[in-house]
């Protein structure tokens, strides 16, 4: 399992519209248009980086790299799709 499908899961748990993902913040989740963080600690560069290379192929890695934009579905193994921007 991905680490991001923990976060996902969570998030679907409490019916969350957005999950965000930044650098040296907790993940953030949009709930009835409001924006929270979850309650855990900053996630660091690496650690935001190791996060979501794990579910890029090789050439989306290469794009990310690169500073362009990823517009893509992610599927966790319970099936929930995710749409990443």
């Amino acid at each position: 399992m991905a680490k991001i499908d923990q976060v996902l899961a969570k998030a679907a748990e409490i019916k969350a519209s957005d999950v965000l993902i930044a650098v040296c913040t907790p993940p953030m989740f949009r709930h009835l248009g409001e924006l929270k963080k979850f309650k855990t600690q900053p996630i660091s560069t690496t650690v935001t980086k190791a996060i979501i290379h794990e579910i890029l192929t090789p050439e989306m890695q290469e794009k990310f790299e690169k500073g362009l934009k990823l517009d893509f579905c992610y599927q966790t193994e319970s099936n929930n799709r995710s749409t990443c921007r």
